[in-house]
């Protein structure tokens, strides 16, 4: 592991699609945009910026040797950021990246070029209702970058579109905080919501989303993340209960369904400051999900996961930050877990938030809370870590 500090927490680290971009995104309202050649080649240097495993806040890039370290070829200061930046996404041509926080914009800026665009997407314009109580989760482009979904505190998916610099739908979609959406294939017409009201429900825009197309019950507590394989059924969701779960939208419950009346009561307890969490049971006999994996913390914020990269794993595994500073993943037709952290002596102090798997180079990148960004390279073969 190679290790690139900064001077606040990271919220959100995310390569572009094509790899060539890594984004950034840190507490203290600043995104770095780095080449991901740059990130790659000293990643194999295998030399941390840190060698003392107790220390908790690794050195600024900027302090350190100019021959050693990492540098962005690009900052941007953040606006309007209520708390953190939480969500992030580039744009399918790695043209645009967009941002979200507690506020009611989503804001968009140009990933290269010399010059410099920094929009305020307003999201709430359909209701006529701003404030800085308003907070968008989770955001993403949609795959012809024609539009912008999101979901946000206020029970609501957002659907903003790019063309006309519109909000084109809002809509009702939960009963809680709506945490995570994603799309489910290359088309666009189809997508997953994912909310604190424990149910992730699959949505068609040619229905005109009166109502969804069905649910994917079985967590016992709000989902946090959910990532899609983008073949149009497979889905990966994390969730308050302490697991990430693979699902096969094909067994959703309709609709019309008794199973799909059930409601899922998540019991009364505060994630974001709890070391353990409460049991809840009730759920299993309804869980439609195809695999279950545990073991990492899903604690004190939105942790994120994703499946792995075609190109280089086939997407066979799927993988997850902790609480406890780790990076999870596992084989998803075995269950058996990847050795990424036992190896290495260098790892992370505070929770990992965010991780993201180069979709070509042999590289992970984590985004923690003690201020770092970790990069991890892995031998081809049996992705065994170095």
């Amino acid at each position: 592991i190679s290790q690139i500090g900064f001077n606040d927490k990271i919220f959100c680290g995310k390569f572009s699609l094509s790899g060539e971009v890594f984004l950034s995104a840190c507490q203290n309202a600043t995104i770095n945009l780095f080449t991901s050649d740059a990130l790659y080649k000293y990643a194999l240097k295998d030399k941390p910026l840190c060698q003392n495993r107790h220390t908790s806040r690794f050195r600024r890039y900027h302090s350190v040797d100019e021959n050693q370290a990492v540098v962005p070829y690009k900052s941007i200061e953040c606006r309007d950021v209520g708390w953190a930046v939480v969500g992030v996404d580039f744009s399918s041509d790695d043209k645009w990246l967009a941002y979200s926080s507690w506020s009611p914009y989503v804001h968009l800026c140009n990933v290269k070029g010399p010059y410099e665009m920094h929009e305020a997407l307003d999201f709430f314009s359909h209701r006529g209702v701003r404030d800085s109580a308003n907070c968008l989760f989770s955001i993403t482009f949609s795959p012809l970058n024609t539009h912008i979904l999101a979901g946000s505190n206020k029970m609501c998916v957002h659907l903003y579109n790019l063309e006309r610099k519109e909000t084109e739908m809002i809509l009702k979609a939960h009963k809680d905080d709506v945490n995570a959406v994603c799309y489910l294939d290359e088309s666009g017409n189809v997508f997953a919501s994912g909310s604190d009201d424990c149910l992730i429900k699959i949505w068609d825009l040619r229905s005109g989303c009166s109502s969804p197309m069905g649910s994917l019950i079985g967590h016992a507590d709000g989902i946090t993340c959910i990532a899609a394989k983008m073949d149009g059924r497979t889905l990966a969701s994390n969730s308050k209960d302490q697991s990430l779960k693979v699902w096969d939208t094909r067994a959703m419950i309709p609709p019309n369904s008794f199973h799909n009346k059930i409601r899922v009561t998540a019991l009364n307890w505060d994630y974001r400051s709890s070391l353990t969490r409460p049991r809840n049971m009730g759920i299993s006999e309804y869980d439609v999900s195809l695999k279950t994996f545990s073991g990492h913390r899903v604690l004190q914020t939105l942790i994120r996961c994703a499946f792995s990269p075609a190109h280089t794993t086939g997407q066979r595994y799927v993988y997850s930050g902790s609480q406890c500073g780790k990076i999870f993943a596992w084989d998803i037709l075995t269950g058996e877990q990847l050795s990424i952290n036992d190896s290495v002596r260098i790892g992370h102090d505070h929770l990992v938030r965010d991780v993201s798997w180069h979709p070509y180079y042999h590289l992970i990148a984590s985004s923690s809370w003690d201020h770092s960004v970790g990069l991890w390279t892995y031998k081809n073969e049996k992705h065994s870590f170095l």
